[in-house]
């Protein structure tokens, strides 16, 4: 046993690296996606394409804050408060991008909120966000490197744009050491894509966390193949006050290299789930009602599987379950039991979308009760109480219901491994009943609360 415990305890000290050996690091970033438009068209790719890019930041060890349809008031709070984050560490590093409509005028360029009502463009000023101001931030904090994205160059929404000019302009003033990356250049207008992303964001994402490649080429790839790909309709640009080199994702070393600008990478993805795995549940009642079919005292099964996971990125995180089980028969106390149990393990997602996972959960669960007679048909009843190992095994994956709301599908092995028993009678059947009872296939099925 004692051999056991200490193969066990090795096996989690290698799945759970010592947090003191992950230096922290600054990265922030502002991810904005506005697409479902109030009083001008609506836009079908910025949402999906919002999304994609926080999940892809979240992985290089950005703390995102996501923006879906956002109003004048949250996209200003937010700007707000990515400044006060930079502020926060001297080797900051911050990422604004943007997708959805903007316009110039008289040289500024403009982000629309969703619920703008922009009669002419005397309101653009107090009712949209410049970039100016995103800037102005930027500068103000002092960060070691500014990144800033905007997929933006769209045709000119407003009804009354004959003072307005077709995509975004090039910004007069950079903040040093600060890169921004334009869907498309000066006066030019951006493809929104065919699929579930626009034609720039779509590139952006395969080379966004390449390892190896520093900043500048993730934009210059990216252009490229934006413009290979619309056959030069759409040239991406890229504007640069940053002369060192910064990378995304680790070099082909396996280490950071920026040399004045020395950045660690952290995993602080913000990701949760919640759900209530009702799957055992209903296989338990279908095979329940099988078994009473001819039986004079029928059993009613009562399983309860309260699951959690927290990811720590987009490739690993920590995935809990409270257990309950009760078997009850209405009509004998001859076989009556319950078991409470609470196992904890690692998760691992296999997309960076973190919809298919595999999770691994150990625990202790501790069950007690009756289980029949000690002899035929008469006599005391058998009490007992058992401490058992919870090994939890599963596979499985997320469907998207809503933004907060999911569907968890998926198989699993149910293990309680006798470690503790009370009753000389109760392990005579536990060595009987061994293979049958303690490693049970389960059905998992959980409707799921995400965030």
């Amino acid at each position: 046993m004692k051999a056991k415990v200490a193969l066990f305890l090795t096996i989690m000290l290698l799945i759970f690296p010592n947090p003191n050996d992950i230096a922290a690091e600054s990265r922030f970033a502002l991810v904005i996606g506005n697409g479902n438009y109030a009083e001008i068209n609506s836009l079908k790719n910025t949402v999906s394409d919002a999304k994609d890019v926080a999940i892809s930041l979240s992985s290089l060890g950005f703390v995102v804050e996501l923006l879906l349809n956002a109003s004048l008031d949250q996209m200003d709070r937010a700007v707000i408060e990515l400044g006060k984050q930079l502020s926060s560490s001297q080797d900051a590093v911050g990422f604004f991008y943007y997708a959805g409509h903007g316009v110039q005028s008289g040289g500024e360029n403009y982000l629309i909120p969703v619920d703008a009502k922009i009669p002419n463009d005397s309101f653009l000023g107090e009712r949209s966000l410049s970039i100016q101001s995103v800037l102005q931030t930027f500068e103000e904090s002092s960060a070691k490197l500014d990144i800033i994205v905007l997929d933006a160059c769209r045709d000119n929404p407003f009804a009354w744009s004959r003072s307005l000019h077709r995509g975004l302009s090039i910004v007069t003033r950079q903040p040093p050491s600060s890169l921004i990356a334009y869907a498309a250049s000066a006066g030019e207008a951006a493809e929104d894509g065919t699929g579930q992303n626009g034609t720039y964001t779509g590139q952006l994402l395969h080379y966004l966390a390449s390892p190896g490649l520093d900043i500048e080429s993730v934009f210059k790839l990216t252009g490229a193949a934006v413009n290979a790909e619309t056959n030069g309709r759409q040239h991406p640009a890229v504007y640069s006050q940053f002369y060192g080199k910064f990378y995304l994702a680790d070099t082909p070393s396996g280490k950071i290299d920026t040399g004045d600008n020395k950045l660690v990478k952290n995993s602080t993805s913000r990701s949760y789930y919640l759900g209530l795995n009702i799957g055992q549940l209903i296989l338990l009642t279908i095979v329940s009602q099988i078994a009473n079919a001819n039986s004079t005292s029928p059993l009613v099964v009562v399983p309860f599987d309260l699951e959690a996971q927290y990811a720590w990125s987009a490739s690993w995180g920590l995935s809990t379950s409270l257990i309950y089980q009760a078997v009850v028969s209405p009509a004998s106390q001859s076989n009556n039991k319950q078991e409470f149990g609470l196992a904890v393990g690692p998760a691992f997602y296999l997309n960076k979308l973190q919809s298919l996972f595999i999770t691994f959960k150990v625990g202790l669960g501790y069950d007690f009760g009756n289980n029949g007679y000690e002899s035929g048909d008469s006599g005391p009843f058998t009490q007992y109480s058992r401490v058992d190992f919870l090994l939890l095994p599963a596979f499985g994956f997320f469907v998207p219901v809503t933004e907060h709301a999911s569907i968890s599908i998926g198989l699993g092995l149910q293990s309680f491994i006798p470690i503790w028993e009370s009753s000389s009678y109760m392990k005579k059947l536990n060595a009987l009943g061994h293979l049958l009872y303690y490693y049970l296939p389960v059905l998992n099925f959980s409707l799921a609360w995400t965030h």
